[in-house]
């Protein structure tokens, strides 16, 4: 009997803000609780850390060098069956819910709303989806096949936890697979009331250097851990209905996110799009009861193009050919991890570091990152979890930065990626040097590589 799968995912949050990957300072414990029944995926990242390119790299199971979804905002056009599409040709009823954020028709950036049903990626049985936007109190979205806006004045993810499980309880013939996709933590940082105020005393993380960059942090991290608590919420009682539901045993359910949040580490507000942890890696548990261990952990990195060959191979799916993930079911169940990557290839070609941006390396233990012209940054993230101390220009680790940096160009290669790449869509223009109102906004007056004195807008 094939198992019906629950995969949730919020927007924008960070590994570290869980009490399951060691924040004593946040009150998660719906997400804890699926960690200890379950596997936790250790070092989990976003390989290209921003919304649309990650959702395409989820949908796709291919890298954005690969898919061609560099940026936001550019049209969805995908040469392979997308997951949903797969599940649904595979005998799988299919539901979407939250935030597509992929339907831009070419010369079209806006967020948009209406998604037509061929853009859906599969999902053809349920859907309550919207394109974009991050009105957590008014907001609309789309009933199945109508083209007319449902307006909602609840808050989002409560919502959508009513519609998670109006589709769950519905009498299923065929196993269902439901995509739920919610809005917060994402800015703008605005939880419900009550909530922020529990965080007001909460302490910064050591990477928040003094200055514009903790007093943006301080003005805006309880806030960001009220919505992270409202999530935690939400989360609780989707799975206590579940459980009633739906048989455990036979039901995979994934909490994850679509890339991090800076929050004023290393002097950055910019949100995402840097390899740092804060941005680069998410959270992921994964819980089947009976068949995943309770309490694993998954050591080695688990990237983006991983997601779908995994719900695959878990499903007892084949994989469709033309997949740059490879699936991680096998080590979820047994822990044997020996035939796996030891790193993660992640990259960045539009951002705050300038065109062609930065490309990284995300191991179990370094993170590798560089840009066109030369080696930016070497973490030892195990004995440097809060990457204090640039291992880049030191003497003593010059082998080991010329030996990723080798392997670096190898999975770049592997990848189709290049140094010479471009994109004539989406919305790389307000990072060129021509436009840089992203970088200027987004200044706590800590120089990139690239910033070239640009300074904080007004």
């Amino acid at each position: 009997m094939k198992p019906n799968i629950l995969f949730v995912f919020s927007d924008q949050h960070r590994a570290s803000d869980l009490g399951c990957y060691g924040n004593g300072a946040i009150q998660t414990p719906h997400f804890d609780r699926l960690a200890e029944e379950g596997v936790r995926a250790r070092t989990c990242v976003s390989n290209t850390p921003v919304c649309g390119p990650y959702r395409a790299s989820l949908m796709t199971g291919m890298y954005t060098s690969r898919c061609r979804y560099l940026t936001n905002s550019v049209p969805f056009n995908p040469t392979r069956p997308c997951v949903g599409d797969w599940f649904q040709q595979n005998g799988y009823s299919t539901g979407y819910i939250g935030k597509w954020h992929l339907h831009f028709p070419k010369g079209k950036s806006g967020q948009g709303g209406y998604v037509p049903p061929d853009k859906r990626g599969g999902f053809r049985d349920y859907w309550r989806g919207f394109n974009g936007g991050h009105r957590y109190y008014q907001w609309t979205y789309y009933k199945d096949d109508d083209t007319k806006p449902t307006q909602s004045r609840s808050y989002q993810p409560e919502t959508q936890v009513d519609q998670a499980l109006e589709f769950i309880g519905r009498e299923h013939e065929k196993p269902w697979i439901l995509f739920l996709s919610w809005g917060p933590p994402h800015t703008p940082f605005n939880p419900p009331p009550g909530y922020a105020e529990t965080y007001m005393d909460a302490p910064l993380p050591p990477n928040v250097p003094t200055g514009q960059a903790s007093e943006y942090a301080r003005r805006n991290l309880a806030r960001y851990y009220g919505l992270v608590h409202s999530l935690d919420d939400a989360f609780g009682r989707l799975m206590a209905e579940l459980d009633k539901l739906s048989d455990p045993e036979n039901t995979i359910v994934v909490y994850t996110s679509d890339h991090g949040e800076m929050l004023g580490s290393h002097g950055y507000k910019g949100n995402k799009r840097w390899p740092y942890d804060a941005s680069l890696r998410v959270p992921f548990m994964i819980r089947q009861t009976g068949r995943l261990p309770a309490g694993g952990e998954l050591r080695q990195p688990l990237g983006t193009p991983d997601l779908y060959p995994t719900l695959a191979e878990l499903a007892g799916l084949s994989i469709p050919a033309g997949l740059d993930g490879k699936s991680a079911a096998q080590p979820l169940i047994d822990g044997n991890e020996s035939g796996r990557d030891s790193y993660a290839y992640c990259s960045m070609p539009y951002a705050y570091v300038p065109w062609p941006g930065w490309r990284a390396l995300r191991g179990e233990r370094w993170m590798y990152a560089r840009t066109k012209n030369a080696p930016w940054l070497l973490f030892d993230m195990e004995n440097d979890p809060h990457e204090l101390r640039n291992l880049v220009e030191e003497a003593e680790h010059a082998p080991l930065v010329e030996k990723l940096d080798a392997e670096l160009t190898r999975r770049m290669a592997q990848a189709g990626d290049s140094w010479n790449d471009s994109l004539e869509e989406g919305d790389w223009q307000l990072w060129s040097r021509a436009r840089t109102s992203k970088m200027r906004a987004n200044s706590l007056g800590v120089p990139w590589p690239g910033s070239g004195g640009i300074e904080k807008a007004d």
